[in-house]
Protein backbone atom coordinates (compact mmCIF):
# COMPACT_ATOMS: atom_id res chain seq x y z
CA UNK A 1 0.00 0.00 0.00
CA UNK A 2 2.83 2.26 0.29
CA UNK A 3 3.32 5.02 -2.59
CA UNK A 4 -0.31 4.23 -3.44
CA UNK A 5 -2.05 7.67 -1.55
CA UNK A 6 -0.56 9.96 -4.42
CA UNK A 7 -2.43 7.62 -6.39
CA UNK A 8 -5.19 7.61 -5.33
CA UNK A 9 -5.27 11.81 -4.79
CA UNK A 10 -4.37 11.79 -8.62
CA UNK A 11 -6.72 9.36 -9.84
CA UNK A 12 -9.87 10.49 -11.97
CA UNK A 13 -11.45 7.13 -10.81
CA UNK A 14 -11.19 6.18 -7.01
CA UNK A 15 -12.90 2.79 -7.61
CA UNK A 16 -9.60 1.96 -10.77
CA UNK A 17 -7.21 3.04 -7.96
CA UNK A 18 -8.97 0.94 -5.32
CA UNK A 19 -9.20 -2.09 -7.30
CA UNK A 20 -5.66 -1.39 -8.41
CA UNK A 21 -4.89 -1.25 -4.82
CA UNK A 22 -6.83 -4.86 -3.50
CA UNK A 23 -6.41 -6.63 -6.44
CA UNK A 24 -2.62 -8.11 -6.71
CA UNK A 25 -1.56 -7.71 -10.35
CA UNK A 26 1.30 -6.19 -11.26
CA UNK A 27 1.48 -3.27 -13.47
CA UNK A 28 1.93 -4.67 -16.77
CA UNK A 29 -0.24 -8.03 -16.17
CA UNK A 30 -3.30 -8.25 -17.84
CA UNK A 31 -5.98 -10.83 -16.32
CA UNK A 32 -9.27 -11.49 -15.98
CA UNK A 33 -11.29 -13.11 -13.52
CA UNK A 34 -14.58 -14.23 -14.58
CA UNK A 35 -17.06 -16.04 -12.70
CA UNK A 36 -17.27 -15.06 -8.49
CA UNK A 37 -18.85 -17.05 -5.36
CA UNK A 38 -21.66 -19.18 -6.27
CA UNK A 39 -23.65 -17.29 -3.95
CA UNK A 40 -22.93 -14.21 -5.37
CA UNK A 41 -24.79 -13.67 -8.67
CA UNK A 42 -24.33 -9.83 -9.53
CA UNK A 43 -21.22 -9.40 -10.62
CA UNK A 44 -19.65 -11.78 -14.29
CA UNK A 45 -16.49 -10.21 -15.23
CA UNK A 46 -13.49 -8.44 -13.82
CA UNK A 47 -11.21 -7.18 -16.07
CA UNK A 48 -7.90 -5.87 -14.98
CA UNK A 49 -6.60 -3.47 -18.23
CA UNK A 50 -2.85 -3.21 -17.80
CA UNK A 51 -2.10 0.09 -19.42
CA UNK A 52 -4.72 2.44 -17.39
CA UNK A 53 -5.58 0.41 -14.77
CA UNK A 54 -9.01 0.41 -15.15
CA UNK A 55 -12.22 -2.21 -13.38
CA UNK A 56 -13.81 -3.34 -15.67
CA UNK A 57 -17.38 -4.79 -15.09
CA UNK A 58 -19.49 -6.80 -16.88
CA UNK A 59 -22.93 -7.31 -14.83
CA UNK A 60 -25.38 -10.31 -15.67
CA UNK A 61 -28.02 -8.90 -13.28
CA UNK A 62 -30.47 -6.80 -14.96
CA UNK A 63 -31.23 -4.26 -11.70
CA UNK A 64 -27.79 -2.99 -10.41
CA UNK A 65 -27.62 -1.20 -7.22
CA UNK A 66 -27.55 2.72 -7.32
CA UNK A 67 -25.29 4.85 -5.78
CA UNK A 68 -26.37 5.30 -1.90
CA UNK A 69 -25.81 8.32 1.04
CA UNK A 70 -23.42 7.59 3.00
CA UNK A 71 -25.87 7.10 5.77
CA UNK A 72 -27.44 4.91 4.32
CA UNK A 73 -24.26 2.83 3.78
CA UNK A 74 -23.58 2.99 7.19
CA UNK A 75 -26.92 1.80 8.14
CA UNK A 76 -26.22 -1.48 6.05
CA UNK A 77 -22.85 -1.83 7.92
CA UNK A 78 -24.63 -1.67 11.48
CA UNK A 79 -27.30 -4.17 10.11
CA UNK A 80 -25.07 -6.21 8.69
CA UNK A 81 -23.44 -6.41 11.72
CA UNK A 82 -26.60 -7.06 14.08
CA UNK A 83 -27.82 -10.24 15.04
CA UNK A 84 -31.44 -8.77 14.88
CA UNK A 85 -33.75 -8.65 11.66
CA UNK A 86 -33.17 -5.56 9.93
CA UNK A 87 -34.74 -4.23 6.67
CA UNK A 88 -33.85 -1.07 4.82
CA UNK A 89 -35.98 0.88 2.23
CA UNK A 90 -34.83 3.89 0.26
CA UNK A 91 -37.10 6.91 0.05
CA UNK A 92 -39.33 4.95 -3.07
CA UNK A 93 -39.65 1.83 -0.50
CA UNK A 94 -37.18 -0.30 -3.00
CA UNK A 95 -35.87 -2.92 -0.17
CA UNK A 96 -31.70 -1.94 -0.59
CA UNK A 97 -30.82 -4.46 1.79
CA UNK A 98 -31.62 -7.20 4.63
CA UNK A 99 -29.64 -8.80 7.20
CA UNK A 100 -28.92 -12.51 7.75
CA UNK A 101 -31.33 -12.93 10.29
CA UNK A 102 -33.90 -11.52 8.67
CA UNK A 103 -33.24 -13.84 5.68
CA UNK A 104 -34.01 -17.18 8.07
CA UNK A 105 -37.36 -15.30 8.68
CA UNK A 106 -38.09 -14.37 5.46
CA UNK A 107 -36.59 -17.64 3.44
CA UNK A 108 -34.61 -15.63 1.18
CA UNK A 109 -31.12 -14.43 0.83
CA UNK A 110 -30.12 -11.29 -0.53
CA UNK A 111 -27.30 -12.38 -2.32
CA UNK A 112 -30.13 -14.08 -4.63
CA UNK A 113 -32.95 -11.83 -4.76
CA UNK A 114 -30.82 -7.99 -4.67
CA UNK A 115 -32.88 -4.64 -4.45
CA UNK A 116 -36.30 -5.79 -4.61
CA UNK A 117 -39.39 -2.66 -5.80
CA UNK A 118 -41.96 -2.29 -3.28
CA UNK A 119 -44.20 -4.23 -6.06
CA UNK A 120 -41.96 -7.23 -6.09
CA UNK A 121 -41.30 -7.44 -2.29
CA UNK A 122 -45.40 -6.54 -1.24
CA UNK A 123 -45.96 -10.09 -3.43
CA UNK A 124 -42.92 -11.84 -1.61
CA UNK A 125 -44.17 -10.70 1.98
CA UNK A 126 -47.94 -11.19 2.56
CA UNK A 127 -48.96 -9.09 5.61
CA UNK A 128 -52.40 -9.67 8.48
CA UNK A 129 -53.58 -7.64 10.97
CA UNK A 130 -54.47 -9.11 14.25
CA UNK A 131 -58.20 -10.24 12.54
CA UNK A 132 -56.09 -11.90 9.77
CA UNK A 133 -57.62 -9.55 7.39
CA UNK A 134 -54.66 -8.72 4.34
CA UNK A 135 -52.73 -5.36 5.03
CA UNK A 136 -53.00 -3.36 1.54
CA UNK A 137 -49.41 -1.67 0.96
CA UNK A 138 -49.88 1.53 1.52
CA UNK A 139 -50.95 0.68 4.97
CA UNK A 140 -48.24 -1.84 5.63
CA UNK A 141 -45.87 -0.07 8.40
CA UNK A 142 -42.82 0.34 5.99
CA UNK A 143 -45.21 2.53 3.95
CA UNK A 144 -46.59 4.49 6.83
CA UNK A 145 -42.86 5.26 7.84
CA UNK A 146 -42.61 6.47 4.14
CA UNK A 147 -45.21 8.64 3.58
CA UNK A 148 -46.03 10.05 7.52
CA UNK A 149 -41.78 10.27 8.29
CA UNK A 150 -42.83 8.81 11.61
CA UNK A 151 -42.06 5.60 13.77
CA UNK A 152 -44.50 2.94 13.36
CA UNK A 153 -44.97 -0.22 15.37
CA UNK A 154 -47.38 -2.91 15.45
CA UNK A 155 -47.99 -6.64 15.39
CA UNK A 156 -49.06 -8.61 12.47
CA UNK A 157 -49.07 -11.64 10.97
CA UNK A 158 -46.38 -12.38 8.34
CA UNK A 159 -46.01 -15.06 5.08
CA UNK A 160 -42.43 -14.80 2.94
CA UNK A 161 -41.75 -17.03 0.05
CA UNK A 162 -44.82 -19.39 0.71
CA UNK A 163 -43.67 -20.23 4.39
CA UNK A 164 -45.97 -20.25 6.91
CA UNK A 165 -47.40 -17.56 8.50
CA UNK A 166 -45.13 -15.60 11.91
CA UNK A 167 -46.94 -13.33 14.41
CA UNK A 168 -44.72 -10.52 14.38
CA UNK A 169 -43.81 -7.06 15.96
CA UNK A 170 -42.59 -4.61 13.63
CA UNK A 171 -40.80 -1.25 14.42
CA UNK A 172 -40.24 1.06 11.51
CA UNK A 173 -38.62 4.33 11.66
CA UNK A 174 -37.58 6.64 8.94
CA UNK A 175 -33.93 7.36 8.12
CA UNK A 176 -33.63 11.35 8.54
CA UNK A 177 -30.06 12.90 7.92
CA UNK A 178 -28.82 16.08 8.07
CA UNK A 179 -30.61 18.70 7.24
CA UNK A 180 -33.85 17.30 7.07
CA UNK A 181 -33.07 15.13 4.26
CA UNK A 182 -35.40 11.83 3.77
CA UNK A 183 -33.31 8.87 3.09
CA UNK A 184 -35.47 5.92 3.71
CA UNK A 185 -36.51 3.54 6.53
CA UNK A 186 -35.15 0.87 8.55
CA UNK A 187 -37.64 -1.92 9.91
CA UNK A 188 -36.20 -4.19 13.25
CA UNK A 189 -38.76 -7.12 13.53
CA UNK A 190 -38.87 -10.36 15.70
CA UNK A 191 -41.36 -13.17 16.61
CA UNK A 192 -43.88 -12.43 19.50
Amino acid sequence: MKGNEGRLANSTSAVSALAHIALPFEADDKRAMCGSAPTDRRWQCILLNSRYHDVKLSVKRLRVASPKPIQIILARQLASSLDMPILLVDTAATLIYYNEPAEAILGLHFDETGEMPAEDWSRQFALEDDARNPIPLENRPVMLAISEGRPISRAVWMRCAQREWRYLNITVYPLIGEGGQFLGAQMIFWEI
